[in-house]
């Protein structure tokens, strides 16, 4: 029997965030340069949690909507986030949650 796609989907995305180095905050995901690209791009090489999941969902996927869809329906729901705005805590609660979910 093959895995869940959802935790195939959260499996590869740790996967791109596991090295600090290629995580990011306060953008999906950033090239090189530090440059805000899509999460899907070939030339992220830094990703926010939600980044990861999206890009993780369209590698195994290979569809741009069916990608957003699973990736907003594998992360916390805005309640589990707070009030909080701020896009450096939700981006640090996103990776959290990916570290705790496989780590």
């Amino acid at each position: 029997m093959s895995r869940p796609l959802k935790l195939q989907i959260v499996e590869q995305a740790r996967a791109l965030i596991a090295d600090e180095s290629h995580w990011c905050r306060g953008h999906l995901a950033q090239d090189v340069s530090g440059v805000a690209v899509s999460p899907t791009s070939a030339n992220a090489v830094k990703r926010c949690g939600l980044g990861a999941v999206i890009a993780a969902a369209y590698q195994l996927t290979h569809d741009f909507d069916a990608a957003h869809d699973l990736a907003h329906s594998c992360q916390p729901t805005a309640g589990d986030l707070g009030s909080s705005k701020n896009l450096d805590f939700q981006a640090a609660w996103h990776h959290f949650q990916l570290v705790r979910l496989l780590g």
